[in-house]
């Protein structure tokens, strides 16, 4: 695990605490699936996020499961920057249930607003959906793949994902978002949603694809 930001350009920066809010197994099955497509990849703290200019060194971000509440309180003013500059200038950033919330502009969590600092998203995370499994229990839940969405082009139609209190997502009007998947058990509401952020793109995911 990488204390100091590399010195040389490497593609994805892995968000790390060690356990407090990021959920590990997320993180080791991110970093098998980044290992099999030959992406290279390299944990960061939050004290490295906060005190580095993340665009000099990685082209993307993402942010695992776990608790976007101790995201909140350890990415500080800087760190949001330094995320935020990433992706404007053409990185990217990867959240996946928490990760994704914490992109948001508000957490909506058993109905109960939470503000989220980062703010990628003009809208809000809504979790967790009982009818697919009542948070901490989690099940897995079948998500249509939108076929009209480039990103599928080699998706099936559904696939099987595990839910774990995960949000859906809701744009504000000026918001422009295009949809991945959507729950089949909740509504058909959005599971996995991309935009673009500036130059860079976003991608939100409310289940676990990363989880098999």
């Amino acid at each position: 695990i990488s204390l100091v930001h590399s010195q040389t350009n490497v593609q994805f920066a892995i968000y790390t605490d060690f356990g407090i809010g990021a959920w590990e197994d997320g993180i080791n099955a991110f970093e098998e699936f980044l290992d099999w497509k030959c992406i290279t990849h390299e944990r960061v703290t939050p004290f490295i996020i906060n005190d580095t200019e993340l665009k000099n060194y990685y082209d993307a971000i993402y942010f695992p499961g776990g608790d976007s509440d101790y995201y909140n309180a350890a990415i500080d003013e800087n760190g949001i920057n330094h995320i935020r500059n990433l992706v404007r200038e053409g990185g990217a950033y990867i959240g996946i249930c928490a990760g994704a919330a914490f992109a948001c502009d508000t957490l909506v969590w058993e109905g109960v607003k939470y503000n989220r600092n980062l703010d990628l998203f003009d809208g809000n995370a809504i979790a967790p959906m009982d009818n697919i499994a009542p948070y901490p229990e989690y099940d897995m839940t079948e998500i249509s793949m939108d076929q009209d969405n480039p990103i599928n082009e080699f998706e099936t139609n559904t696939e099987t994902m595990l839910y774990y209190g995960g949000p859906t997502f809701t744009a504000k009007s000026t918001m422009i978002l295009d949809t991945v998947g959507t729950y089949d058990e909740h509504f058909n509401y959005p599971a996995i949603v991309n935009f673009y952020y500036g130059e860079g793109r976003v991608l939100l995911i409310g289940p676990h694809p990363e989880i098999e």
